[in-house]
């Protein structure tokens, strides 16, 4: 279990640190408006529950601290709008753009 957690936290790390990534913001803003921006809802919860595991059972520091209530529709809305407006930081992985997104939208007190 431990693995597959430490996998996890190598393929959503920060986006200062390089590294393969599978998805970059570039095609997550792409996807953003039109037929496939479901897609980006449900990659944008993938990472939200991501950094909740790691912080659940690894006991890491929250990242970022999104409330209950926040749809899945918000965390698409959330990370499109932060790549809307950060066009100079696309080319990184999705995943930690995402992250650094919720973070600037719900920064833990």
């Amino acid at each position: 279990m431990k693995s597959i957690i430490l996998a996890a936290t190598m393929l959503i790390t920060l986006p200062s640190i390089s590294l393969a990534e599978f998805i970059d913001g570039n095609e997550i803003h792409e996807r953003c408006e039109g037929p496939n921006a479901v897609s980006v809802a449900t990659y944008a919860m993938g990472v939200a529950d991501t950094y909740d595991l790691l912080v659940t059972y690894e006991k890491t520091t929250p990242f970022f601290c999104i409330p209950l209530q926040v749809s899945a529709r918000q965390l698409k809305d959330v990370m499109c709008r932060y790549l809307r407006e950060h066009p100079e930081n696309r080319q990184q992985g999705a995943a930690g753009l995402g992250a650094v997104a919720f973070r600037e939208a719900w920064p833990c007190s």
